[in-house]
């Protein structure tokens, strides 16, 4: 109970609720103060747009006006958090809390944006979060974390650079790691990703993700028993590529050629 009463308190202090003054405007009047109001913010005169925004407490996009402010103020946190609690069930309560967060990660808040975060599948939060969790102790947890927002077919925002920068550095990074990223990038006919991660390879491995590369680019290579070799790491996962690639232009030649060679690689 106190700390709803303190919420709305600080609501209070950042947006005072004179609702006796704002009942004797007309809505047309309302919509008027409004839009000087929404000016006085782009301008940047805060203490204007206090007082202009003191008659619209009852307006229907009183909250916005406040988002718009607030947005540009990211660094009233306790003024943030009872805006945040009070309007959270609309929309620009998650619109503010993204802004929120951001702000936080930049200034490496790290212990203040891990209360902050809630569950999402943005990626840029993510790879905040797990860098704040890395920051704050939980090492583990953080190399699991950018593991799964690294293995993935597509190049992520700067924004995990910091954080797979650690992951890349732990004993978590395998070469397992690595085929996976580079298969999903193929997959995803991320060529210039795939090259990228075939330049972190082993020699060894760098070959065979060139074989992989030329079969991406001429799928029926993998009929040449000569250049797609039985015993070779990563053959079968190759020549699954190569069947997967070559089906979309010829399914019957595909399927053909995976009913020959499919027990060579036991898949």
């Amino acid at each position: 109970m106190k700390r709803k009463l303190t919420c709305v308190f600080l609501l209070v202090l950042l947006f005072p609720m004179h609702v006796a003054l704002a009942s004797k405007l007309t809505l047309n009047e309302q919509r008027k103060e409004f839009l000087i109001a929404e000016k006085l913010v782009k301008k940047g005169k805060t203490r204007l747009f206090f007082k202009k925004s003191e008659v619209l407490a009852d307006y229907p996009l009183y909250p916005y006006l406040q988002y718009q402010w607030l947005k540009k103020n990211l660094n009233q946190t306790d003024k943030i958090k009872a805006f945040l609690n009070h309007y959270a069930d609309t929309r620009y309560a998650g619109l503010l809390n993204y802004k929120f967060q951001m702000y936080l990660a930049k200034h490496k808040r790290w212990s203040e944006f891990i209360n902050q975060y809630s569950p999402t599948n943005n990626t840029k939060i993510l790879c905040y979060y797990y860098r704040a969790k890395y920051n704050t102790g939980a090492k583990k947890e953080a190399l699991i974390g950018a593991r799964k927002l690294w293995v993935v077919g597509q190049s992520q925002p700067s924004e995990c650079d910091a954080v797979f920068k650690v992951f890349k550095e732990s004993s978590a990074f395998t070469p397992e790691v690595m085929w996976q990223r580079f298969d999903a990038a193929l997959v995803n006919k991320k060529v210039k990703l795939a090259k990228y991660i075939q330049r972190s390879m082993s020699e060894k491995d760098q070959k065979i993700a060139e074989r992989w590369i030329k079969v991406h680019a001429s799928p029926l290579l993998i009929t040449n028993r000569k250049f797609l070799k039985i015993k070779q790491p990563q053959s079968g996962l190759i020549f699954a590529h190569g069947i997967d690639r070559l089906a979309r232009k010829d399914p019957i030649k595909a399927i053909d050629i995976w009913d020959a060679r499919k027990l060579d690689f036991k898949i």
